[in-house]
Protein backbone atom coordinates (compact mmCIF):
# COMPACT_ATOMS: atom_id res chain seq x y z
CA UNK A 1 0.00 0.00 0.00
CA UNK A 2 1.64 3.74 -0.93
CA UNK A 3 2.07 6.35 1.21
CA UNK A 4 0.81 10.33 0.90
CA UNK A 5 3.54 12.25 -1.62
CA UNK A 6 4.64 14.31 1.66
CA UNK A 7 5.21 11.47 3.76
CA UNK A 8 7.46 9.68 0.86
CA UNK A 9 8.72 13.12 0.22
CA UNK A 10 9.91 13.30 4.18
CA UNK A 11 10.95 9.97 3.99
CA UNK A 12 13.41 10.20 1.24
CA UNK A 13 14.79 13.73 2.54
CA UNK A 14 15.58 11.75 5.39
CA UNK A 15 17.33 8.98 3.98
CA UNK A 16 19.00 10.97 1.67
CA UNK A 17 20.23 13.91 3.66
CA UNK A 18 19.14 16.11 0.94
CA UNK A 19 17.79 19.86 1.82
CA UNK A 20 14.29 20.71 0.21
CA UNK A 21 16.24 23.52 -1.67
CA UNK A 22 18.60 21.34 -3.47
CA UNK A 23 15.56 18.91 -3.94
CA UNK A 24 13.31 22.15 -5.25
CA UNK A 25 16.22 23.14 -7.80
CA UNK A 26 17.25 19.78 -8.92
CA UNK A 27 14.01 18.93 -9.75
CA UNK A 28 13.35 22.70 -11.39
CA UNK A 29 10.52 23.05 -9.05
CA UNK A 30 9.59 26.54 -7.22
CA UNK A 31 10.81 26.22 -3.90
CA UNK A 32 8.03 28.34 -2.32
CA UNK A 33 5.47 25.69 -3.24
CA UNK A 34 7.68 22.96 -1.92
CA UNK A 35 8.06 24.89 1.45
CA UNK A 36 4.10 25.44 1.70
CA UNK A 37 3.33 22.22 0.36
CA UNK A 38 5.68 20.52 3.44
CA UNK A 39 4.37 22.67 5.85
CA UNK A 40 0.66 23.20 5.07
CA UNK A 41 -1.68 20.02 6.20
CA UNK A 42 -4.53 20.44 3.54
CA UNK A 43 -1.40 22.55 0.95
CA UNK A 44 -1.42 20.41 -2.73
CA UNK A 45 1.25 20.51 -5.12
CA UNK A 46 0.71 20.19 -8.88
CA UNK A 47 0.86 16.74 -10.41
CA UNK A 48 3.70 17.70 -12.51
CA UNK A 49 5.93 19.16 -9.75
CA UNK A 50 5.38 15.78 -8.11
CA UNK A 51 6.36 13.75 -10.90
CA UNK A 52 9.30 16.18 -11.08
CA UNK A 53 10.10 15.56 -7.91
CA UNK A 54 10.21 12.01 -8.02
CA UNK A 55 12.44 11.77 -11.15
CA UNK A 56 14.89 13.99 -9.03
CA UNK A 57 15.34 11.07 -7.04
CA UNK A 58 15.10 8.41 -9.93
CA UNK A 59 11.80 7.38 -9.18
CA UNK A 60 8.79 7.25 -11.16
CA UNK A 61 5.72 9.07 -9.62
CA UNK A 62 4.22 5.22 -8.49
CA UNK A 63 7.73 3.74 -7.02
CA UNK A 64 8.47 6.74 -5.50
CA UNK A 65 4.47 6.57 -3.65
CA UNK A 66 5.22 2.47 -3.44
CA UNK A 67 1.83 2.16 -4.41
CA UNK A 68 1.16 0.05 -7.61
CA UNK A 69 -1.92 1.02 -8.39
CA UNK A 70 -0.82 4.40 -9.63
CA UNK A 71 1.03 2.83 -12.30
CA UNK A 72 -2.39 1.16 -13.16
CA UNK A 73 -4.04 4.79 -13.31
CA UNK A 74 -0.41 5.89 -15.19
CA UNK A 75 -1.33 2.90 -17.93
CA UNK A 76 -4.81 3.51 -18.30
CA UNK A 77 -4.72 6.98 -18.46
CA UNK A 78 -1.83 6.54 -21.39
CA UNK A 79 -3.85 3.75 -23.28
CA UNK A 80 -6.81 6.32 -23.43
CA UNK A 81 -4.54 9.34 -24.83
CA UNK A 82 -3.74 6.73 -27.59
CA UNK A 83 -7.08 6.13 -28.78
CA UNK A 84 -8.34 7.68 -32.35
CA UNK A 85 -11.14 9.91 -31.37
CA UNK A 86 -13.93 7.59 -32.47
CA UNK A 87 -12.89 5.24 -29.93
CA UNK A 88 -12.62 7.53 -27.30
CA UNK A 89 -16.54 8.49 -27.80
CA UNK A 90 -17.58 5.05 -28.06
CA UNK A 91 -15.98 3.86 -24.95
CA UNK A 92 -17.07 7.34 -22.78
CA UNK A 93 -20.57 6.37 -23.86
CA UNK A 94 -20.58 3.14 -22.80
CA UNK A 95 -18.70 4.15 -19.32
CA UNK A 96 -21.63 6.65 -19.23
CA UNK A 97 -24.41 3.97 -19.72
CA UNK A 98 -22.92 1.84 -16.85
CA UNK A 99 -23.00 4.58 -14.66
CA UNK A 100 -26.53 5.06 -15.36
CA UNK A 101 -27.28 1.60 -15.32
CA UNK A 102 -26.15 1.44 -11.75
CA UNK A 103 -27.66 4.18 -10.79
CA UNK A 104 -31.11 2.61 -11.69
CA UNK A 105 -33.16 0.92 -8.57
CA UNK A 106 -33.27 -3.01 -9.50
CA UNK A 107 -36.43 -4.04 -11.32
CA UNK A 108 -39.13 -5.19 -9.08
CA UNK A 109 -41.02 -8.30 -10.03
CA UNK A 110 -44.72 -6.96 -10.13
Amino acid sequence: MGISFKDALNQTLAKTGQSLETVAEGANVPLAALQTFMQDDTGALVVEDAIKVAEFFGLSLDRFLDDPKVANHIAIAQLYSSLPPLLKAQLEAYAQERSDAQDQPPPTND
